[in-house]
């Protein structure tokens, strides 16, 4: 009977223990956690305008990553920050509700209302649903995001073949008679790398990424524009690569070290 009681003490201290384990003291909250998400859109979808007759390796795949932290204010609000480089973009209009065909909840972040947003099921720390351009023609691109993620490429700190930093001029739509030139000005802080390019028409901003050995990958997302790069790092200095705006137009872009004229 001693043993028995013995046991049975041990069990229920054990039990205790594994417990308190489990116990958070974090504050309470209704919806999806709170902290960093990391978001990923799969541009490579539908129907693409190309601009580009070669190919490339391109070893992202299409997807663009961002990362975004849910904040919340009180147990039952919350807002989003989308972190965009070393801005954050603040998104506050967000609805719930109930997907009748899949029975799972649903989450709608209006990034611009009736115009920008991502609608979709979660559960526990994931969402999956689509990115939809509403002034767009059946203009969706899916995306899932994962919480307590908040790397953007990878995780992995490969020794960039070379540093970048520095003006780049850069030649897009390469295989076009009359390629269209732009300037773009990177900086490399161990494998992390940031950067701005500029066309005659356009200014790529808040460009954020990372150089692993002998590629570089930059992307930049703010709940309207969705900006992929990718470049090989040729032996030569240059750069090669391929340029994505949203899942409506991809091409192929070329850079050489800028004079210090």
């Amino acid at each position: 009977m001693m043993r028995f009681r013995k046991s049975c003490l041990f069990l229920i201290g054990l039990i205790a223990l594994f417990s308190s384990q489990c116990i958070t003291t974090g504050e309470p909250f209704s919806g999806i956690p709170p902290g960093i998400w990391r978001g990923v859109l799969y541009l490579d979808q539908g129907s693409v305008r190309s601009t580009a007759t070669g190919s490339f390796d391109e070893r992202s795949k299409a997807e663009l990553p961002f990362n975004f932290e849910v904040v919340y204010d009180r147990p039952d609000s919350f807002h989003i920050e989308i972190i965009d480089g070393s801005r954050r973009v603040t998104v506050q209009n967000i609805q719930f509700g109930l997907d009748r065909e899949t029975g799972k909840d649903s989450i709608k972040v209006n990034f611009v209302p009736g115009l920008s947003y991502v609608r979709g099921n979660y559960e526990e720390d994931a969402i999956e649903g689509n990115w939809i351009l509403a002034d767009r023609e059946d203009y969706k691109i899916p995306f899932k995001a994962v919480h307590s993620r908040d790397y953007l490429f990878t995780e992995l700190q490969r020794e960039p073949a070379l540093d970048v930093s520095g003006r780049w001029e850069v030649r897009l739509s390469v295989e076009s008679a009359v390629p269209d030139t732009a300037i773009a000005e990177f900086s490399l802080d161990g494998n992390q790398l940031s950067g701005t390019v500029k066309t005659p028409t356009e200014v790529y901003r808040h460009l954020t990424g990372t150089v692993q050995d002998d590629r570089l990958y930059l992307s930049s997302f703010d709940g309207v524009q969705a900006l992929l790069l990718e470049a090989k790092i040729i032996e030569d200095g240059t750069l090669s690569g391929i340029f994505r705006n949203g899942s409506h137009e991809k091409t192929y872009w070329a850079a050489k070290r800028a004079s210090e004229d």
